[in-house]
């Protein structure tokens, strides 16, 4: 019987330590998102965007992440961002399938957003850099809304 409590007793330990990190990694996560609802509540509103789709993830200061996305052509896109409080600076850059940049957002902030109407439809390249991170991995996210 004392082998018993001994085993649960460090069972309920090692639950005990693991539960801020999981907690702590789904906060994170939950800033991120928040930030994004309010990104959606504003451009449903006010600028007559709705919502195609939101990707969270993770990101090292200075690192990068890509996604492509098909566009259609003449239609009218945002993209939104916003990362974990960490975070103090995200970019967001969109790129044609030759590379060349279409529209980006590198101002100092952990807002950026960035507006476009490609001209064709086709795979383009959403780039979200991470400038500044103060607690790595930073939570980030990205919006994509259409007019």
């Amino acid at each position: 019987m004392n082998r018993f409590k001994s085993m649960m007793i460090v069972l309920i330990f090692l639950v005990a330590i693991s539960l801020p990190h999981l907690v702590g990694a789904q906060s994170y996560a939950e800033q991120v998102w928040e930030q994004l609802q309010d990104d959606y509540d504003y451009f449903s509103e006010y600028g007559d965007y709705y919502l195609l789709n939101y990707v969270i993830g993770t990101l090292d200061e200075d690192a990068k992440d890509y996604w492509t996305w098909n566009f259609y052509g003449g239609d009218e896109y945002l993209i939104t961002a916003a990362c974990d409080y960490d975070c103090t600076d995200i970019d967001i850059t969109i790129k044609d399938s030759y590379g060349n940049i279409l529209q980006e957002d590198t101002r100092t902030d952990d807002q950026p957003y960035v507006e476009f109407s490609p001209s064709a439809t086709g795979d383009y390249q959403i780039e979200i850099h991470m400038y500044s991170c103060d607690e790595e991995p930073c939570y980030y996210g990205f919006g994509i809304f259409v007019k």
